[in-house]
Formats: structure tokens, C-alpha cells, sequence
């Protein structure tokens, strides 16, 4: 079965850039997390276990060495702080980790709240019992080991139209949330992480099953992906179908200030390799975005 979607986001927002060939993935960085066991995390971060997350991330480790791009960082179970993927400018630390590398891939649990405002936000499970300001807009969640969407801004650039979360500039690229929910409403979700920077988002719809089937489905992407020059939508979905598990899998990407109308930024999301140049952010701006998801 395929379900496919598309939108249309309109921002004031800054990306020019091009799709011509690039050769920056040569030297490109990527850093990794997984929780598979929470019994290393403060009391209060304890979630169910999530077997099967250690075999993916490491599979997608040796891949991606593999492949030709350098380890910044891998952690596991109780050193995976929710800090890693949040704005300094919220007092996070994504300026050295998740922000930090071109490659970032999670695989953790998952979820969809809404927050005080009536704002569905994307939250994720982490081991780190000292973020209460994170969550502090959800509303009826006392948990305070989730890191929440709308603390995250990826890839700012110095040359920015806005400085509001350039005090650190960041580098991400590619952001992979191997998780649930992580591609359940991505306009609204994640249409904000792409107005700094960002070029390509993959993750789930619903309900992610993880199991000896699905365990590899990251490694196999990134073989495409980057041991190749395959279309970043292409692999993802192909890499996600199974006999056993249907999960859904998702993409979401937003197109350029130099190429205004939905077909440039359903170009983005459909044609988009590893040899495209990053996208810039110079001056302020209009922009496209777009989604598809497809069950494997």
C-alpha cells in the first residue's frame, strides 16, 4: 500500500541555494544515539524497552563508515541527553552534538503532545533528568526526559537573516528520527526546524515497529544513500518495505528562494542526493515544502 502527501508552506524565510552536484558529502559527519534499555536513566526518564534499537544504530554505524563519512559520536542508553539536539538558544547543547554533524540519526521512542498554546509538538525520548524547561509547555506530561520539536533549529548559518538562533552556527543536514510519530503532521511540526537550514528530514507515520526484519532498514538506506548517489525518498522508502512489518515511512524537504512554486519543492522532495549543494540561508524570504509517505 502507498499513501503519498503533499504541502504547500509558505514562510517568510531565507533559502537560496542550488541542487547542482556537490562534492561536501566527501567529508561529510555523522553522530548517532540510541536507546534500547532505559534501566541506566534517571528514574524519572524510564521508558519500556526498545529492543532491536542498539542492532539498527550500529548497523548504520558501520555502513556509514563504510560509506566514507566520519564518526563524530556515537552514545547509548544513559549517555544520550536531550541536550544534544536542543537550541542553545534554550540552553542546549546542539551546537556540539546533534548540530554539529551533517548526519544525525536517533533511534529512540517517540510521541505527539500538545502543548499550552494548542500545538501539536513532536517529543523524544532521551536519558536526562535535568531538562524540566523543556517540556514546560506541555500540557498534562511531567516527564522531563523529552526533547520537544519546537526547542529544536538545525543548520543555522552566521550569514543569517536572523541572528535569534545563530549565537552557535550549526551544520545538520540530515536528520533522521527513527522513531513513532516523527512524520505525523510534518508541515506544522517541522516546517519551522527547516528556517534556519536543514535539507532533508526522514522518520515515521504513526506507530514504529522495531524488530529483526526492520533492524537494518537505516543501514540499508544509508548503502543507497550515500555508498551510492540514489535519491534520498527512493532508498528511504524502498529500505522500509518488509514482508512482516508495515511501518510508514516518511520524508519531508522544503524547496529554495530561487524556486518559488510547489513543483520546485516537490523536486526537492522527490530528487534530492547526497551531490546537492546544502541550502542557504542569506536574506528573508518565500518558500515551498513538501511530504510524502509511504507504507512498506
Amino acid at each position: 500500500m502507498r499513501a503519498l502527501g503533499v504541502v504547500s508552506l509558505v514562510l517568510g524565510l531565507a533559502i537560496p541555494g542550488t541542487s547542482l552536484a556537490d562534492d561536501a558529502w566527501q567529508t561529510a559527519t555523522y553522530g548517532l544515539s540510541y536507546i534500547d534499555n532505559f534501566s541506566s536513566c534517571p528514574s524519572s526518564c524510564q521508558e519500556n524497552t526498545l529492543n532491536y534499537a542498539d542492532d539498527q544504530i550500529n548497523q548504520l554505524d558501520s555502513e556509514l563508515n563504510s560509506d566514507g563519512l566520519t564518526k563524530s559520536f556515537k552514545y547509548a542508553r544513559g549517555s544520550v541527553q536531550s541536550t544534544d539536539i536542543i537550541e542553545d538558544h534554550y540552553s542546549g547543547y546542539d551546537h556540539h552534538y546533534g548540530d554539529q554533524v551533517d548526519l544525525y540519526a536517533i533511534t529512540t521512542h517517540g510521541g505527539i503532545f500538545t502543548n499550552n498554546n494548542g500545538q501539536s509538538v513532536y517529543v523524544a525520548s532521551y536519558c536526562s533528568a535535568q531538562n524540566t524547561v523543556y517540556m514546560s509547555n506541555i500540557s498534562g506530561d511531567s516527564n522531563n526526559c523529552l526533547a520537544v520539536s519546537n526547542k529544536m533549529f538545525f543548520g543555522e548559518q552566521t550569514n543569517s537573516w536572523s541572528n535569534t538562533f545563530t549565537t552557535n552556527p550549526g551544520k545538520l543536514r540530515w536528520l533522521i528520527l527513527s522513531t513513532c510519530h516523527s512524520m505525523d503532521n510534518p508541515p506544522s511540526i517541522w516546517g519551522g526546524r527547516f528556517s534556519y537550514g536543514l535539507d532533508y528530514h526522514m522518520g515515521y507515520q504513526g506507530t514504529m515497529l522495531l524488530g529483526e526484519t526492520t533492524d537494518e532498514c537505516l543501514a540499508d538506506f544509508a548503502h543507497n544513500a550515500f555508498g551510492g548517489t540514489s535519491k534520498f525518498k527512493t532508498v528511504w522508502f524502498t529500505a522500509n518495505d518488509d514482508w512482516w512489518i508495515d511501518n510508514t515511512a516518511g520524508v519531508f524537504s522544503c524547496g529554495n528562494c530561487s524556486e518559488t512554486t510547489q513543483n520546485d519543492a516537490n523536486n526537492w522532495r522527490d530528487n534530492y542526493r547526497k551531490t546537492w549543494s546544502r541550502r542557504q540561508i542569506l536574506s528573508s524570504c518565500s518558500y515551498h515544502c513538501a511530504y510524502s509517505t509511504h507504507e512498506g
